[in-house]
């Protein structure tokens, strides 16, 4: 234990870095640097070079502003309305909204991929900075191995979006609660609404981060300048929550779901992934599979070990700002089981917390001696990191080259489709091949894989300006909806002529 303790000489550093000022010439590092710099362009490189990025449902949030677009636009189709009341998830409809009245809905989704990956990596780096400003720190590269993390592989833009701006938040008030005066209210009301219109858990995660704050520093001063301020998300959120009970929206007949032991372990094995698969053509008969799903194993055994070291040291006595972060991660961990499997159709609304506890994690640990004097472990664990970022960028790069290529094909097949019955045999085929019909093997339940094909059509509605469900998890509503899950089935839109 000696590795992760936090000495007296450690905790006048974290005061020290917590005080502002830039990283010392001494703790830059050109290394460091550089890694960031090519997992920066390697992800753009994957946005940008694919036609069809191979992320889960992100087509259907591209389709779902392009909506917007023509609302705002004046071409608005039947059947689509907007909540009379505020909703998460507004954000990203928001942006891509406004940026089609300009671009082209792909275009659009890119930039907005773009910024999130922007927003994710220096957001983290941020946060994770906090108490240990050495860019020597090997903890600092963790977040270039999660850039394509579960909810953007998963294509959950809303909740990707929010993490990023979940981070500078954290990093902000950590950085400032020594000195309350310089927190702006105003910031903090700013950030805490811009949270609840982006993702609902980004937002808990936040609320969390605030109330570790003022439970390890309670004074008046505080109080003022970070709870006061919550206020008028918090209206937003009771307004949300009756106006969706009151016309039939996703609260009213949401029933809430507790783990059960291997869905919470299952949520975990997703959060955390190093090597993913996407069914069916990148997916369980690669020979590396084995080696992936055991290196993706011990990665998340690692976080999660972090998580548990960092939320125990909660009890330990320790400087003021460390103390919070500890005591921001053991809630977090409480969040991640409290929150259950599901709220309605709202899968795993507590793995949504199980990010920002890493990362509250990685952020204490980062003042340890593990990431400040274990010279000989430090290096060898920026070894390990780095020849992991550069293995996943090989994987994903040839990746999204395949599914890519095959996506391309499958669009081809679905334009031309002479009928819908010949639509949705092609459709469904490859939705069949895409989710394994029997029980699989423990190396590959140890490999995420998504299925990229679901969301597909939605290009073509956009292209041949056809009205289709929509996932109803923002402010745009369709009555009647629809099965938005299956193309062709109940009440689905099918391309091809009837």
């Amino acid at each position: 234990m000696a590795l992760i303790s936090n000495s007296p000489a450690d905790l006048r550093g974290v005061r020290d870095a917590t005080a502002g000022g830039s990283t010392s010439r001494s703790d830059a590092s050109v290394i460091f640097r550089g890694v960031v710099a090519f997992a920066l362009a390697n992800a753009l490189w994957l946005i940008w070079s694919s036609r069809f990025p191979p992320l889960q449902d992100y087509p259907d949030w591209v389709y779902q502003g392009w909506l917007l677009s023509r609302i705002i636009s004046g071409h608005a189709m039947s059947g689509y309305t907007l909540a009379h009341y505020p909703v998460p998830n507004t954000s990203v409809t928001l942006a891509l909204g406004l940026l089609d009245l300009a671009i082209a809905p792909q275009i659009s989704g890119k930039i907005l991929l773009t910024l999130i990956v922007g927003l994710f990596v220096f957001g983290s780096i941020y946060l994770l900075k906090l108490l240990n400003r050495s860019e020597r720190n090997p903890l600092l590269l963790v977040p270039l191995v999660l850039v394509f993390n579960f909810s953007l592989l998963f294509g959950g833009l809303a909740c990707a979006l929010g993490l990023g701006g979940l981070f500078l938040y954290a990093g902000y008030l950590f950085r400032r609660m020594s000195a309350p005066a310089t927190i702006n209210p105003l910031i903090v009301l700013i950030a805490s609404c811009a949270l609840f219109l982006t993702h609902i858990a980004d937002y808990g995660a936040a609320g969390v981060v605030t109330a570790a704050i003022l439970i390890t520093q309670p004074d008046r001063l505080m109080l003022r300048r970070m709870a006061l301020p919550w206020l008028p998300s918090g209206g937003l959120l009771i307004w949300s929550t009756l106006g969706q009970k009151l016309t039939g929206g996703l609260a009213a007949h949401a029933v809430w779901k507790f783990w059960s032991a291997h869905q919470l372990a299952g949520a975990m094995v997703a959060a955390f992934p190093v090597f993913t698969g996407f069914l069916p053509w990148v997916g369980f008969d690669s020979p590396l599979v084995p080696v992936a799903a055991a290196i993706n194993l011990l990665w998340c055994v690692g976080i999660v070990i972090a998580c548990l070291v960092a939320a125990a040291a909660v009890f330990r006595k320790q400087g003021s700002v460390s103390h919070a972060v500890s005591l921001a991660t053991a809630l977090s961990v409480i969040a991640v089981v409290a929150g259950g499997y599901a709220y309605g159709i709202f899968i795993s609304p507590g793995g949504r917390f199980l990010l920002p506890a890493a990362w509250l994690a990685l952020c204490w640990l980062g003042s340890s001696r593990l990431a400040t004097q274990g010279g000989r472990m430090r290096r060898a664990l920026s070894i390990v990191l780095i020849a992991v970022i550069f293995a996943q960028a090989a994987w994903l790069d040839h990746s999204f080259s395949v599914v890519g290529a095959h996506l391309e094909v499958e669009y081809q097949k679905f334009r031309s489709a002479p009928t819908r019955a010949a639509f949705c045999a092609e459709y469904r085929d490859v939705m069949t091949r895409s989710w394994p019909s029997h029980p699989q093997p423990l190396r590959q339940w140890f490999f995420p894989a998504y299925a990229p094909i679901v969301r597909l059509p939605y290009y073509l509605y956009i292209e041949r300006a056809d009205s289709a469900p929509i996932n109803p998890v923002g402010f745009l509503i369709k009555r009647p909806n629809g099965d938005f899950n299956d193309v062709c089935g109940r009440g689905g839109i099918a391309g091809g002529r009837p």
